[in-house]
């Protein structure tokens, strides 16, 4: 149940740091503190998405669908697929 409950914080919290980024673009804060912040984490947390999506998949496969790994795989697809559309729109 650990791995569950791990594999779920994750992807919680890198759905909270692209809202949290998603908030500072729109509203346009201009701190030097969440530059920083997003300066250091926006590429290992856009490597994390597909990633945690990957261990998602594995971990159903595995175990059998559990609701920790289900709403894991849906908030890590839905940040993917949000990037993936980011960048081939750009």
């Amino acid at each position: 149940m650990k791995k569950y409950q791990g594999l779920l914080i994750a992807s919680i919290l890198n759905a909270v740091f692209f809202v949290w980024v998603y908030i500072v673009q729109i509203y346009e804060i201009k701190w030097t503190i969440v530059g920083v912040f997003y300066e250091l984490l926006i590429i290992p947390m856009m490597l994390l998405a597909p990633t945690l999506l990957v261990l998602s998949v594995i971990q159903i496969k595995k175990k059998g669908l559990q609701v920790p790994s289900f709403i894991s795989l849906l908030l890590s697809a839905g940040i993917t697929v949000s990037l993936l559309s980011l960048f081939i729109m750009d």
